[in-house]
C-alpha cells in the first residue's frame, strides 16, 4: 500500500495504468479509495489513476482535530489534495470528486485552474453545501434540516452518541442499511460490500461531525463564474442525498459545466455503473483537448493580429 506524507498526514492511495492521461479520484463521506475500485480495473490504455483517502478516512492517518475546528473543513481537505498532487509532481491531470469529494474537488479547482485539464463531479453537493442538501424533499434532506451544525451542545451529543454506537459496533448496523440506499442499481461482490462497510465504520466521531460541519460551512457560490475548466457534472435520478435543484443551478453558474442526468441510478453512479462512468471520464478527455486546441487557436490569431499590426505600424513609419 503506497503512502506519502506531507507535514499533516500520511496519505494513502491507490494506483492504477500508465500514461499520460492522470486521474486524481476523490471519494466521499463514510468512504475511501475502494469507491474507486470498480473503475479502476477498466481503464483505457494509456491512462493512470490514483486515489487517495481523505484525512479521517481508509488509511490514511494524522491530521488531529484543532482549536479552531477547522481540521476537516472543506479548504483544509482541498489542502491536503494540493500537497499530494505536489508530491506526485502532477502537473496537468483530470480531477474526479464524488459526494463530499465533489466539494474538495471544486475547492481545489477554483484555486488550482492551471493545473487541471477537466473536472468531473460526480453527485457531488451544491455549491451552497448543508444549504442546497436541505433544499430536497428526501427523508436524508429532512434529516439535515433537524441540525443545526453550530449549535455546540447538539455537535457535542452527536460526537458522544457516535462514539458509544462505533465502540458497541451498532454503527455497523445502521450503515448496513444505509449504504445501500446510496448506491440502489449497484451489484457488488459481498466481499466488495463488507469491504465499503468497514470503511465507513471505521470513521471517527470526531470525523462525522468535522464532516457535517465542514459541508455546513462550505459555500462557493460566488467564485464559480470565475472557473473555466470543462467540467461534467452526474447525477442519478434515484439519488436520495443531493436534489437535482443545486446540481442545476451549479451547472448554469460555471461557464464551461453540462449536468448529466441518469435515470438509472442513485448518488454513486461509479459504483452501479462503473462503464458508463469510465465513458464518461473519456468524454471529459475529448472536452479538455477541445479546449486546449481552442486555446491554442485563440494565441495563434492574436499573434497573428499583433504581427499584422506591427507590420502595419513600421510601414507607416517607413512611408513618413
Amino acid at each position: 500500500m503506497p503512502f506519502l506524507d506531507t507535514p499533516r498526514l500520511r496519505i494513502h492511495y491507490q494506483e492504477a495504468g500508465t500514461g499520460p492521461q492522470v486521474f486524481v479520484l476523490v471519494h466521499g463521506n463514510f468512504a475511501s479509495w475502494r469507491w474507486w475500485k470498480p473503475i479502476l480495473e477498466p481503464l483505457h490504455k494509456g491512462w493512470r489513476a490514483l486515489a487517495l483517502d481523505l484525512r479521517g478516512c481508509g488509511e490514511s492517518s494524522g491530521g488531529e482535530l484543532d482549536e479552531s475546528g477547522s481540521t476537516y473543513d472543506i479548504p483544509q481537505l482541498a489542502d491536503d489534495l494540493a500537497g499530494f498532487a505536489d508530491l506526485l509532481h502532477l502537473d496537468a491531470f483530470h480531477l474526479v470528486g464524488h459526494s463530499l469529494g465533489g466539494a474538495v474537488a471544486l475547492q481545489y479547482a477554483l484555486h488550482h485552474q492551471p493545473r487541471l485539464r477537466s473536472l468531473t463531479l460526480a453527485a457531488p453537493p451544491p455549491a451552497t453545501g448543508l444549504v442546497g442538501m436541505r433544499s430536497g424533499a428526501s427523508a436524508f434532506a429532512g434529516l439535515l434540516g433537524g441540525m443545526d451544525p453550530n449549535h455546540r451542545p447538539s455537535m457535542a451529543a452527536l460526537r458522544s452518541s457516535y462514539r458509544l454506537h462505533r465502540a458497541l459496533g451498532t454503527n455497523r448496523l445502521m450503515l448496513r442499511r444505509a449504504l445501500p440506499e446510496m448506491m440502489p442499481a449497484a451489484a457488488l461482490d459481498p466481499a466488495v460490500a463488507e469491504s465499503l462497510l468497514a470503511d465507513a465504520a471505521r470513521l471517527s466521531s470526531d470525523t462525522v461531525v468535522g464532516f457535517l460541519q465542514a459541508l455546513h460551512r462550505w459555500n462557493v457560490e460566488a467564485e464559480l463564474p470565475g472557473l473555466r475548466i470543462p467540467t461534467l457534472i452526474l447525477w442519478g435520478a434515484k439519488d436520495i442525498v443531493v436534489p437535482r435543484a443545486g446540481l442545476e443551478q451549479l451547472a448554469r453558474l460555471l461557464p464551461l459545466a453540462d449536468l448529466l442526468v441518469w435515470s438509472d441510478t442513485g448518488h454513486s453512479p461509479q459504483l452501479e455503473r462503473p462503464d458508463r462512468f469510465v465513458a464518461s471520464l473519456a468524454v471529459s478527455i475529448r472536452n479538455s483537448r477541445r479546449k486546449r486546441l481552442r486555446r491554442l487557436l485563440r494565441r495563434t490569431l492574436d499573434w497573428c493580429a499583433a504581427a499584422i499590426s506591427l507590420r502595419s505600424i513600421i510601414a507607416n513609419v517607413h512611408d513618413s
